[in-house]
């Protein structure tokens, strides 16, 4: 009883210590910042185009290159074959298929800034999908006031889903992600 009261106390104690939540990052400075993803963008978020940008498709790869504000940025969609064994636990797919499985999902979202690059995490890209898009433009590229936006469009003629990514170019950081609806996302998201 008396070897094991030591180990009990350690234990108590270990279990009463203060836990940081999940989402915060401690800095070398020692203050925290918060690292969650908002899964919808603020209320009063509106985007805008960028003009002049240049955009090539090549084999499975879209990649969208502009200067935003003085700043070089280049976007890469990376498209590859469905695979059961990696993507058969997507429960929702967005994007153009009769019916599941996809032939093409998405395999990967990079955004470089200055030479820094931000990989926008799998979660937030797994459930895009096709069954043709490899071969046309997917992307586009937007400011919203200081911020980047990055959006994946995926769809037919019938349906069609719009994937927003908001991003802070200084930082590298995505601050919010949602997917909805193509046609609205263009029609009260985005100011031509």
């Amino acid at each position: 009883m008396i070897r094991t009261f030591p180990v009990l106390l350690t234990l108590l104690l270990v279990s009463c210590a203060p836990v940081e939540p999940e989402g915060q990052v401690k800095s070398s400075a020692g203050s925290v910042r918060k690292s969650r993803v908002a899964s919808k963008h603020p209320g009063n978020t509106r985007f805008r185009p960028v003009p002049q940008l240049s955009r090539r498709v090549t084999g499975d790869r879209e990649v969208l290159k502009a200067s935003v504000d003085g700043r070089n940025v280049v976007a890469v969609l990376s498209w590859r074959p469905y695979h059961a064994d990696l993507d058969g636990q997507v429960k929702k797919w967005y994007g153009d298929m009769g019916e599941p499985p996809p032939r093409f999902v998405v395999d990967s979202l990079r955004l470089t800034v200055d030479q820094r690059t931000l990989r926008i995490p799998w979660t937030r890209t797994r459930s895009l999908c096709s069954q043709w898009k490899p071969k046309l433009p997917s992307m586009s590229l937007l400011t919203s006031g200081s911020n980047l936006g990055l959006t994946v469009s995926v769809g037919d003629g019938a349906e069609g889903w719009t994937s927003s990514y908001l991003i802070n170019p200084a930082s590298l950081r995505l601050l919010s992600h949602q997917v909805e609806d193509g046609p609205t996302f263009d029609n009260y998201s985005v100011d031509y």
